[in-house]
């Protein structure tokens, strides 16, 4: 965390001058009975992934037990999102596979228009005459 003084201001009251989205990070590692299955750092916006599970930063939170001292002597928590979503894969695959189908069906079922010079008792005939 590269300013302390932040921690204690809502998120939406930020901006870039105040806070900088790349020096602020935190490491995780991930970990099953013990084994280490991956770590690295998260930023806001760049999640953390390993295989179907997600850990994304929500947010830095002022260090325990600190009433307005000085924060910069240690350390600010984190609150993080763990997510699993098996099926993500599959809807990444399917939803351009679905546009695509939408426009090959636009082009497909596409009308051109009636002849603009003919008047309109030729056009009304053509109608009744079909």
């Amino acid at each position: 965390m590269d300013n302390h003084h932040v921690l204690a201001k809502p998120p939406k009251e930020l901006n870039p001058d105040q806070y900088y989205y790349n020096a602020n990070f935190s490491e995780v590692v991930l970990s099953q009975n013990g084994d280490q299955l991956t770590s690295g750092r998260i930023y806001y916006l760049k999640p953390l992934i390993y295989k179907n599970i997600q850990v994304t930063l929500k947010r830095f939170t002022p260090p325990k037990g600190i009433n307005g001292g000085n924060r910069a002597l240690l350390k600010p928590g984190v609150k993080l999102v763990v997510s699993k979503n098996p099926v993500k894969p599959l809807v990444f695959t399917l939803f351009p596979v679905m546009i695509i189908g939408i426009g090959v069906y636009t082009i497909m079922t596409w009308r051109r228009p009636e002849n603009k010079n003919a008047t309109r008792q030729t056009r009304r005939s053509k109608i009744f005459d079909d």
